[in-house]
């Protein structure tokens, strides 16, 4: 694992009880477990990353067992496991379960784990919801087929996440919402503008609706009020089949 041999590894520095590869970060979980180790016999086991000299990086989950102590300093037995390939599939699980598989945004249920945890907080101020509906996705598919429909969903992906990049999730078939935490009302309006900008030059029609508060709110309230909009806004595109006002 480490690419070196054994007179290698046995130059290296054991004086705090682990070689200087491990990450800076991890530093202070690996020192608070071997620490814990006071009675020959005492076992504790810590989850770290290393990185051999070639910057490959692993992740070890190992054991610590205190065999001796005396005048000199511990004996130290360590096993360790090479679990990266395990991290590398829950990450990659973890991804999946969070993300759009079709566009690459976030869906619905990153959404709504974001919500939850944003309605725990006891406040949450400057916080911008923009919620977009594509206009006419049920008839392109009817009469253009699905492919060119999915299409459509993710060149309106591209756009959104051209300004709000990290920050857009697909909520529904043709919805997306835009959850932006700490940006100003000018910069936020003006992205969003400028995401319309990008959909009109590409013949994408959408319906928009935007929630901004300074002051100390609730992310689902947010929503709803974006929801709303978006939703007036929808309804005045198919009742004019023009659209105004927050219709791109």
């Amino acid at each position: 694992m480490m690419a070196l041999d054994e007179e290698s590894i046995r130059g290296l520095c054991w004086e705090r009880g682990y070689s200087g590869n491990v990450l800076p970060e991890d530093i202070p979980r690996l020192e608070s477990s071997l620490s814990g180790l006071r009675q020959p016999g005492d076992s504790l086991a810590v989850d770290y990353r290393v990185t051999n000299h070639q910057g490959k990086l692993f992740f070890l989950t190992c054991v610590n067992t205190l065999i001796s102590s005396d005048e000199k300093g511990q004996v130290i037995q360590r096993i360790a496991f090479d679990i990266s390939q395990h991290k590398e599939l829950e990450s990659a699980l973890t991804r999946m379960s969070f993300e759009d598989s079709l566009t690459g945004v976030f869906n619905r249920n990153k959404f709504s784990l974001d919500v939850m945890e944003t309605r725990q907080e006891r406040e949450q101020a400057r916080l911008g919801v923009a919620c977009f509906d594509l206009n006419g996705l049920k008839e392109i598919n009817d009469t253009q087929g699905h492919s060119v429909g999915d299409a459509l969903i993710c060149r309106t992906a591209r756009h959104i996440s051209r300004e709000f990049a990290g920050k857009v999730y697909r909520i529904g078939g043709d919805e997306f919402v835009v959850v932006d935490r700490g940006v100003d009302e000018h910069a936020f309006r003006n992205a969003v503008t400028e995401v319309c900008n990008h959909m009109r030059a590409d013949k994408i029609s959408v319906a928009v609706g935007i929630s901004w508060s300074a002051a100390c709110c609730d992310i689902k309230a947010r929503f709803d009020e974006a929801d709303k909009r978006m939703y007036s806004a929808k309804a005045a595109f198919y009742e004019s089949r023009g659209g105004r006002q927050q219709s791109c």
